[in-house]
């Protein structure tokens, strides 16, 4: 019987620089590759205190190193960053969630959008 192959899951964000979400996706992240997901993590701006930590932990992490939103050299760099194919793509910031659109697509990849802002401003209905 042949093994499938661990899903491979891309998390994307901004940075890990010290914050909550930042400190879920510092734990999250290697507790997914601890039980045998394929994970990797890219940041785009920068590193932060979690980085290290994270690779620390046997999880590959890079920085894209963007300049701004728009700059084409760190957008073509995360791309190539992000590698060929992905299963699914969690993001978790604005310009997170647009890199992450467009590898996903690129990859026909799941994208997971995630938001730790506080509440979701679309209010939610309940049928009764």
């Amino acid at each position: 019987m042949t093994k499938e192959p661990s899903p491979k899951v891309l998390f994307i964000c901004p940075n890990l620089k010290a914050g909550g979400a930042e400190r879920q996706w510092a734990l999250l992240v290697p507790g997914l590759s601890e039980r045998g997901f394929d994970v990797s993590v890219l940041t785009l701006d920068g590193s932060g205190v979690y980085f290290d930590e994270v690779r620390a932990r046997g999880v590959p992490i890079a920085c894209a190193g963007l300049r701004h939103r728009a700059d084409p050299v760190g957008l073509a760099r995360a791309v190539q960053l992000a590698g060929p194919r992905s299963s699914a793509i969690v993001s978790r910031g604005v310009s997170a969630h647009l890199v992450g659109h467009v590898l996903a697509r690129r990859q026909r990849a799941a994208h997971v959008v995630t938001e730790h802002l506080g509440d979701d401003p679309r209010p939610i209905l309940v049928d009764n």
